[in-house]
């Protein structure tokens, strides 16, 4: 009996550890301070790879850029695709249009845009995305590199736009953010670490975000049973609390168009108003038909794309086409 005693005591005494770590680790990741992901000195990165490409896209001969930028102390490199008009006499006073899109790469976020004319789109890629899309990865590896990739994105779109901005192409007054589904999410934080870089973003499209991940994740996250997803979701809610666009939209400066669905699935009701509300002026909000934004839905992408297209223009962020 006293063997069973010593045993009980042990597995208690585990237990108790374990609930205090988890605690620990909780009220940890509850009192990260989202000012720390919009602090990274974007001087760091500097261009290591660079790959040039013509190519044809949407019957429009485009200069693609494929780049690799690497900073000291940063695991993660920063990674993007450039595309500018191919014809050398166009490639100057060029709007910059940074892509921010799904975990996909910056050139497969491209293909799926109309013709561009004398614009200059990047399409961005998040920090670490290729290791969280490794189905050979560990679950803890994958868990970890989106912990760290959400940290690092900020600051890596701060440093691609400050680099985009000093090339001799581009026109520094009109440098925007599109940010879609994902994108809407990182993009406020993104806009607000290139604000403290110095950057001007003269105009924002956010469509299919919302803010407070606490409502969102439950939403998004897609498993059974119902009890251990809404423990992933909360759980990933500390994880990316610093990235949440609830803490960086009310600072931000510039102009603003936001997308909603109105049967949004991701995305829920609550979420979408928020964001809507901490989006500062001025703002335009288009609440459109449909589940959140898909590539295999031709008809809504095409509507998106409308959309995005007119605003651009109308507030002069972009070139016509």
């Amino acid at each position: 009996m006293r063997i069973l005693r010593w045993v009980a005591l042990g597995m208690a005494g585990l237990l108790l550890t374990a609930i205090l770590l988890c605690g620990g680790l909780v009220l940890w990741l509850s009192l990260q301070d989202p000012d720390e992901v919009i602090a990274t000195d974007p001087t760091a990165y500097r261009l290591t790879a660079e790959r040039r490409a013509l190519v044809e896209r949407n019957g429009e001969l485009r200069l693609d850029l494929t780049l690799t930028f690497r900073a000291p102390e940063i695991d993660a490199p920063m990674r993007m695709t450039v595309s500018l008009p191919a014809d050398s006499q166009a490639q100057h006073d060029l709007p910059v249009l940074l892509l921010l899109g799904g975990l996909d790469s910056g050139r497969e976020s491209l293909d799926r845009l109309p013709p561009l004319g004398r614009n200059a789109l990047v399409g961005f890629e998040y920090a670490r995305n290729d290791l969280i899309l490794d189905r050979d990865a560990s679950v803890l590896h994958r868990a970890l590199a989106v912990r760290a990739g959400a940290i690092e994105t900020p600051g890596q779109i701060a440093a691609a736009l400050v680099w985009l901005g000093a090339q001799p192409w581009a026109d520094e007054n009109r440098i925007s953010i599109l940010g879609y589904s994902l994108g809407a999410i990182f993009a406020p934080a993104g806009h607000r670490a290139a604000e403290r870089a110095g950057v001007a973003v003269a105009a924002d499209i956010l469509a299919f975000g919302g803010a407070d991940l606490d409502l969102i994740l439950p939403h998004a996250i897609k498993f059974d049973p119902p009890a251990l997803r809404d423990l992933a979701a909360t759980v990933v809610a500390l994880m990316l609390r610093p990235i949440d666009p609830r803490f960086h939209l009310p600072y931000l400066r510039g102009r603003f168009m936001l997308i909603e669905s109105q049967e949004d699935e991701m995305i829920p009701p609550a979420a979408q108003a928020l964001f809507a509300r901490l989006t500062p002026s001025p703002k335009e909000v288009h609440r459109i038909p449909g589940d959140h934004i898909n590539p295999r839905n031709s008809e809504v992408m095409a509507l998106v794309v409308d959309l995005s297209t007119a605003w651009l223009l109308e507030v002069g962020a972009a070139n016509a086409p």
